[in-house]
C-alpha cells in the first residue's frame, strides 16, 4: 500500500506541475514570450525531474518505514534525522521543487520560471514560519541540535 501511495502522490505532483507549466505556456503565448526549449534545457529538465523523484521517493520511504504519514499538518511523533534527512531537513519539499523546475525546463516556459521562483519562495516561507516552528515546539532541544547540523534545503 505504501508504494501505491508514493506512486500516486508523485504522479499527482507531476500532474500539477504539468498543468501549471501548461498554464504558464498559455501566459507566455499571450505575452509573446519566446520559448527557450533546447536540447540542453530538455536534458537538464529531465535530470532535475529525476533528482526530484529521487528525493520524494527516498524521503517517502523513510516516512512510511517509521509508520508516519506524509500528508500531515501537525508535527510527527518521530523526528527523522538519518538517511536523506541527514543532508536536508526538507527532502520532500526539495522533491516537489525539483519536479516542478524539471518540468518547467522541459517545456521551456519563461512564465514557468517565474512561477517556480514564487513556489520556491512560498515553500521556504511555509517551512520557516509554520513547519519548523511546530517542530521546535514538539521536539525542543533535539530539533535545535538537528537544525544546527542539517541545512534546511541542501
Amino acid at each position: 500500500m505504501k508504494y501505491i501511495k508514493i506512486l500516486f502522490l508523485n504522479l499527482l505532483i507531476i500532474g500539477i506541475s504539468i498543468v501549471l507549466t501548461w498554464l504558464s505556456m498559455e501566459i507566455d503565448f499571450v505575452l509573446q514570450f519566446g520559448n527557450y526549449s533546447s536540447n540542453i534545457s530538455i536534458t537538464l529538465g529531465f535530470l532535475i525531474l529525476l533528482m526530484g523523484l529521487y528525493f520524494r521517493i527516498k524521503s517517502s520511504l523513510y516516512f512510511y518505514s517509521r509508520n508516519l504519514s506524509i500528508l500531515n499538518l501537525k508535527p510527527q511523533d518521530i523526528l527523522i534525522t538519518d538517511g536523506i534527512y541527514s543532508i536536508s531537513r526538507n527532502p520532500l519539499y526539495i522533491g516537489i521543487i525539483l519536479i516542478f523546475l524539471g518540468i518547467v525546463l522541459l517545456y521551456g516556459s519563461m512564465t514557468g520560471i517565474f512561477l517556480w521562483i514564487i513556489s520556491f519562495l512560498f515553500c521556504d516561507w511555509w517551512v520557516r514560519k509554520k513547519e519548523e516552528k511546530r517542530m521546535q515546539i514538539k521536539f525542543k532541544n533535539t530539533f535545535e541540535v538537528y537544525k544546527k547540523r542539517t541545512p534546511r534545503w541542501i
